[in-house]
């Protein structure tokens, strides 16, 4: 968790128009994202051994790989948006 949180200070400290997002409270996932950029990252603790990004782009909906909890997943598209974070 002391490392996620070191690399979210990070990020929005090199990167002014990052917004850190609130994510899944419940999970303890952590989102990072610009207009165009987001990434999410969620702790072993989450539900489950892996993950899933959904997210929001003018053209519908984007569905990530699934992934490894400790890991990142970042995707890219125009306005993006969190739709969901899957797990399982």
């Amino acid at each position: 968790m002391k490392k996620t949180l070191t690399l979210l200070a990070a990020a929005a400290a090199l990167a002014g128009s990052f917004a850190i997002a609130p994510a899944a409270s419940a999970s303890g996932c952590a989102v990072v994202k610009s207009d165009y950029t987001m990434t999410v990252s969620c702790p072993d603790s989450a539900p489950g051994t892996q993950f899933q990004v959904v997210s929001s782009c003018p053209d519908g909906l984007r569905y990530s790989r699934w992934e490894n909890q400790g890991n990142a997943i970042t995707m890219q598209c125009q306005n993006i948006r969190l739709a969901d974070i899957r797990f399982r």
